[in-house]
């Protein structure tokens, strides 16, 4: 998930390559992270994100948003507050 972090991933995709039915894949990925496929893609994102801004003063939080696959900045602020209980600008600082 990692190395896509930018494309968009859908958990019946990620059951495929696994080789588990959608819903065992739920159960296997829930028992080995503690959260869902989706919340964990998420916050890798945010992570990604945060060291991003916080490396290149010269970066938009607009083009963060874009290249991590979010689409609006409007709903990247959201999520990235939420996972890094800071708002994106707030890397800056």
């Amino acid at each position: 998930m990692d190395a896509h972090l930018a494309e968009r991933v859908e958990a019946t995709d990620l059951a495929a390559v696994s080789g588990l039915s959608t819903g065992h894949f739920y159960q296997a990925f829930r028992d080995v992270t503690g959260t869902s496929p989706k919340d964990y893609l998420l916050r890798r994102k945010t992570e990604r994100a945060r060291a991003w801004l916080e490396s290149d003063p010269a970066v938009t939080v607009t083009e963060v948003a874009h290249a991590l696959g979010f689409s609006s900045s409007r709903y990247f602020a959201t999520v990235f507050r939420r996972h890094q209980h800071l708002p994106p600008s707030g890397c800056r600082r």
